[in-house]
């Protein structure tokens, strides 16, 4: 057997950059049962890295539409996100992966330590629902569901609001990415998109870099799976709110300069 690819190797360790986390991640505890998943936490910040692959040669292997997911801390794997029958590792399949036709179907396989589960779109919804489900697709742990500019976490396939947990898109302009908080503010997750590469010795063609760092006690697992039920939306939004952030301050700065000539010349 030939030596493996390391963009294709479960154990390879990746090097990262990371950016240090914010100070407002202080210790909170989760206490929705229905948003534990895999119940792992941590008693300080957990830091992880999420890579956007849009397309990738890797030996005879062409990717396409996958992201990553690595442990900030041990340099690993955690969670490819794929379609069904596509996984680049090509191991950790449940096996039960569906026939999706329509691509609203994109499955999340967990390495070292992550669960597996899978996100199916509902488009026939106005909010456009995003379903996080077990990988076979019988079991429903929550939804996703954008409400005016906020992404609301549902029980099940309901739309009973689970602690008001939610996205926050005013973050973007203070750190220039989202952050998952609850019904008191507490910030549970913070997601930032970095403006320059983050990985280190290994690659994977210039898709967007996000650092996702958790507060201590939250079950980092549920975590990634709740922001990984944005799905694209999550990594278009990402770039985007990125961006609308540079323009804003850009036209701030136009309207000072706007001001001051006005001021001064006129």
């Amino acid at each position: 057997m030939g030596e493996r690819i390391p963009q294709h190797d479960v154990e390879f360790k990746v090097e990262f950059e990371l950016i240090p986390p914010s100070e407002e991640l202080v210790p909170v505890e989760l206490k929705v049962k229905a948003l534990v998943l895999g119940d792992q936490r941590s008693t300080e910040v957990k830091s992880f890295i999420w890579k956007k692959v849009d397309r990738l040669k890797v030996g005879d292997v062409n990717e396409e539409d996958t992201s990553r997911v690595f442990c900030g801390e041990t340099g690993k794997l955690l969670l490819c996100f794929h379609h069904a029958g596509k996984n680049p590792y090509g191991q950790g399949s449940s096996g039960s992966e569906k026939v999706d036709v329509g691509g609203t179907i994109r499955y999340a396989t967990g390495y070292n330590g992550m669960i597996s589960f899978s996100l199916e779109k509902d488009l026939f919804s106005y909010e456009r629902r995003n379903f996080i489900k077990d990988p076979s697709g019988n079991k429903t742990y929550f939804n996703v569901t954008n409400v005016d500019d906020f992404a609301v976490i549902f029980q099940g396939e309901t739309q009973e609001i689970l602690l008001g947990t939610f996205v926050a898109p005013e973050f973007v302009r203070k750190w220039h990415g989202l952050a998952v908080v609850n019904k008191m503010r507490e910030i549970l997750a913070s997601v930032k998109k970095s403006p320059h590469p983050l990985l280190r010795n290994i690659d994977f063609g210039d898709g967007p870099e996000f650092q996702i760092d958790v507060a201590p006690g939250v079950d980092w697992t549920t975590v990634l799976a709740i922001i990984g039920g944005f799905g694209h939306e999550f990594e278009d939004q990402g770039c985007n709110l990125f961006k609308d952030a540079v323009l804003d301050a850009f036209k701030a700065l136009m309207r000072a300069l706007s001001f001051c000539v006005t001021t001064f010349f006129f």
